[in-house]
């Protein structure tokens, strides 16, 4: 654009301060298609593109000698994480079977480091094996099932984080030796398991 074409002349001009340019606005083509048309500004869409792009683009330059910032440019899909990052730090993350709709496979209480988490808030339970069963053993199933269809998680550590400082011995030892045989039967698969301090 012209705008454009004078703003290249000013900065011409402070390189250059001794140097006498004039600006020849008929030079510039009002129509499109034509050479010298800035076809970047065809429409205001592609205007607020280009506008959003070039401050994508931009990073700051770094002193002589240190590298600049490193900035990702690739594109990735809202839908679908390329890599394990792209969901870390998701919290309650709900897993939809893409071979049945409607159908829920699990939802994620958070995506740390790579790691599916589920957090559980229990320290003991009346029926303790009725709970380790409902609570590690089909949860696991549903998280296993669940990083199949994650991108990125296919092989995603397992964790079960429990907050509660005070867990019943009975109930904690419960969950440990679920953890174990689920270990065994999947030697496969990371499971981690975290009890506070």
């Amino acid at each position: 654009m012209a705008t454009e074409r004078v703003n290249d002349q000013v900065e011409e001009d402070i390189e250059d301060p001794g140097a006498d340019h004039a600006v020849d606005r008929t030079a510039l083509s009002d129509r499109p298609g034509t050479p010298g048309y800035p076809s970047r500004a065809e429409s205001r869409e592609g205007a607020d593109t280009a506008n959003a792009t070039s401050s994508e683009l931009w990073e700051p330059s770094a002193p002589e000698g240190q590298p600049g910032p490193q900035k990702d440019l690739s594109e990735k899909g809202d839908s679908e994480p390329s890599a394990p990052s792209d969901l870390d730090g998701k919290r309650d993350y709900v897993v939809d079977d893409p071979t049945r709709p409607g159908r829920q496979i699990t939802d994620i209480d958070r995506i740390e480091d790579g790691t599916l988490w589920e957090e559980k808030s229990a320290s003991s339970a009346v029926d303790i094996d009725k709970w380790v069963s409902k609570h590690i053993d089909k949860k696991f199933d549903s998280y296993l099932e669940a990083r199949r269809h994650l991108k990125g998680y296919e092989n995603a550590p397992i964790g079960f984080s429990f907050s509660e400082p005070s867990a019943d011995p009975e109930f904690r030892s419960a969950v440990e030796n679920a953890i174990e045989e689920l270990q065994k039967s999947h030697p496969d698969v990371t499971i981690r398991l975290e009890w506070p301090q």
